[in-house]
């Protein structure tokens, strides 16, 4: 059950887990919708073809074209988000979602290992096997904010890896 705004939460610093999280997420969304723009945009000109500005609004609408979308990667091509990546990119988005449109929500462990176990399950590396269960996460000291910056990290780097293959601009080093 979410909770309805008043000017008290402005000024109590009681929600300041909530405010953390917003920041934290929307950070996270966004350098991960920056780097699929910039992988749509060097498919594109891989092909001689430009992108319109319009097709690269909104998260969902980026993901749906990346999944729709061949990269020539050592010469072979290859859709820039399988689909299960494409799949683990839309429940990212849907808990952005949540938390940017619902006030009060902050998500359980458990909504951030499923996110996690799904990018996992895509393909993401997780070399500390943070996504194998949240018992292991845990004891690796890993709590739900720390497990969606890990998250975020690893599908960045997941990304912009396959950026630089594809001889793109190198955002990971």
């Amino acid at each position: 059950m979410t909770s309805r705004a008043t000017i008290f939460d402005l000024l109590d610093d009681s929600h300041s887990e909530n405010i953390e999280w917003i920041g934290t997420l929307l950070f996270s969304h966004l350098m991960i919708e920056q780097i699929l723009e910039e992988l749509l945009i060097h498919a594109f000109s891989q092909n001689g073809q430009a992108i319109g500005a319009s097709k690269l609004k909104g998260f969902a609408n980026k993901t749906i074209l990346a999944e729709a979308t061949s990269i020539s990667v050592d010469g072979r091509m290859q859709a820039i988000l399988s689909p299960s990546l494409a799949a683990a990119l839309r429940k990212f988005n849907q808990l952005r979602n949540t938390l940017a449109h619902t006030y009060g929500v902050i998500p359980s462990t458990q909504e951030l290992h499923d996110i996690v176990a799904s990018f996992e399950k895509a393909g993401v590396d997780f070399s500390d096997h943070m996504a194998s269960s949240i018992e292991s996460a845990e004891e690796l000291g890993y709590d739900a904010q720390t497990m969606l910056h890990e998250c975020t990290k690893n599908v960045f780097f997941h990304l912009g890896f396959l950026l630089a293959e594809a001889g793109g601009p190198n955002r990971i080093s």
